[in-house]
This record gives C-alpha cells, structure tokens and sequence, in this order.
C-alpha cells in the first residue's frame, strides 16, 4: 500500500461525490461490500456467456452513513491527468436533481487480491472501461480516489479492508 496511514471516506456534502482519502477515520469511512445474487459474465462466444472461471462475483461498495448510495466512476473533467473519478451516486438517479432512473450495472465492482500482498483488495468498477475495468487508486499529490484502467494500478490501487473479509477474493490477473 502506498499510502497506508490514508483511509477511503465518502463525504455527505453533495457537493463533494468524489470518494477521498483521510488520516482521521470516522463513520464516513465505513463502507459494506454487498456480494450480488449470481455471476456477472465478462465473455460472449457465439451469443454465450463464457468465461475461464465461470463468470465472476460482482459487488456494490457501500457507504454506511449513506444506505441509498454506492460507489462508481464518472468523467473527472479533467482535460490531462486522472480522467476517471471514483464516485458516490445515489442507486436511482445520477444526482438528486435528476430523477430519470439509473442503470445499478454501471456501479459494479469485483475484489482480487493482488499477488505479494496478501492482505490487500483491489477494487475493480467493471462496466465502465472498454478495457476491463477501472480500478480504484490515488496518487501523489492527491486525497482524491481516481480510477485506473490501463494496467495494474500497483500498490497505488491497493486497500486494505479493516476488519479484513470473512472471505478470501481471487488473486488478481
């Protein structure tokens, strides 16, 4: 973990969606990891699902403070650097002001751990990269949590869940 005294939180001010990073944990730092009913698919042959394992869990990262929310990417509207944002949204609408429905798919992660460091989760939002996912990361310089999508995000994208999972993820590819 490259930053291991920073933990995650999800900020209540609307105004502030984009997941951060903290020295001081509070209750905005707690989140629940929901395993989804079924096995998500990331391969199609001839119009069949298939894949190497069998298709993979999928999850919702979850802040506590905030039950309605979950965790997804969106544009950083930044014009160079990081352009993928680690989001909360609420898990109907975009943002409060928009009442159209919203699609839950776009905010689906899958966990692996990443291979020398036991301990550790990578989170990966599936949907939104033509390239596989996006995994959550933060960089020098930056409390702001940003997604990866073009290589293995190094121990940048690497987060230590505490207490640590009642489960064992799959070590990452």
């Amino acid at each position: 973990m490259k930053f291991d005294d920073q933990y995650l939180y999800a900020s209540t001010n609307p105004m502030f969606s984009q997941l951060r990073t903290t020295r001081s944990p509070d209750d905005t730092s707690l989140f629940n990891l929901y395993r989804l009913p079924g096995k998500l698919f990331q391969t199609k042959v001839l119009g069949a699902n298939v894949s190497r394992n069998g298709g993979i869990d999928a999850y919702f990262l979850q802040p506590v403070k905030q039950p309605e929310y979950t965790v997804g990417l969106s544009d950083s509207y930044q014009v160079l650097g990081s352009q993928l944002a680690v989001d909360v949204f609420h898990m109907t609408h975009p943002h409060a002001a928009d009442a159209a429905p919203f699609d839950p798919a776009l905010m689906m992660m899958k966990t692996c751990t990443p291979r020398g460091h036991e301990d550790a989760v990578e989170f990966d939002i599936i949907p939104s990269s033509g390239v596989g996912g996006s995994a959550m990361y933060i960089h020098h310089g930056s409390w702001l949590v940003y997604g990866w999508a073009w290589s293995s995000p190094s121990d940048g994208g690497y987060w230590v869940p505490e207490p640590a999972f009642d489960f064992k993820p799959d070590y990452c590819s």
